[in-house]
């Protein structure tokens, strides 16, 4: 046999193997539930009673929405706990922390 496709096959398989596990962890680690929202800021950002941050990821409220927005996001979230599932993009440039969020079933974006 090659030596160099034994050399080869062997990456390969550790790569895969690096990436499965990376993947595994990154998704363990990309949920975090049971967050008190301690009061919403507008209506596509909270603060955590942690005094954390968080925008809405997907939710961009138009000038002429934005108290009906801020109302139903109080409605959904405030004082309530919730879940977060984060992306690819950790944080936005105002500083908050980018997150799905999820009040038992209901993904905060949609409201159903």
């Amino acid at each position: 046999m090659n030596t160099r496709a034994v050399v080869f096959g062997f990456f390969l398989v550790a790569l895969l193997t690096l990436f499965t596990i990376t993947k595994i962890y990154a998704q363990k680690i990309l949920i975090v539930n049971n967050l008190k929202v301690e009061r919403v800021i507008d209506g596509s950002t909270i603060e955590l009673t942690t005094g954390a941050k968080v925008g809405y990821i997907g939710i961009n409220i138009p000038r002429d929405k934005y108290f009906q927005a801020t109302e139903a996001n109080r409605q959904l979230v405030e004082g309530r706990t919730i879940r977060l599932e984060f992306d690819v993009e950790k944080k936005d440039r105002y500083g908050r922390i980018l997150a799905y969020a999820y009040v038992g079933s209901i993904f905060v974006l949609y409201g159903n």
